[in-house]
């Protein structure tokens, strides 16, 4: 004969606090892109609804043949989206085509 077995309460106590304590979201490398010459890198704040030109730090680097190396990198910032547009009009223009309401 089978016997059923309640459930034992404790367990079913632990087992909703575990679904309850989710990971922070992660983030991860999305990808890049190369600039295009003439065009200025915009930020957009999706909260604040905010264009701006992108934070960009330059830094230089000699070679071994002691030729200047230049790398550039934008500084992130949270809750924003960047897109590269000869002007701010264009960059409202792109991003309502992502799909964005500015």
């Amino acid at each position: 004969m089978t016997q059923i077995v309640p459930q034992n309460p404790f367990l079913v106590k632990l087992d909703k606090q575990q679904e309850e304590r989710k990971a922070p979201a992660e983030y991860h490398y999305v990808g890049s892109t190369k600039r295009v010459k003439g065009h200025t890198l915009f930020a957009y704040n999706t909260i604040s609804k905010a264009i701006k030109p992108a934070d960009i730090q330059r830094e230089v680097s000699i070679n071994i043949d002691g030729s200047p190396f230049y790398s550039t990198k934008t500084l992130q910032e949270k809750d924003c989206i960047y897109v590269q547009a000869l002007n701010a009009e264009n960059a409202k223009k792109k991003l309502r085509k992502m799909g964005y309401k500015i």
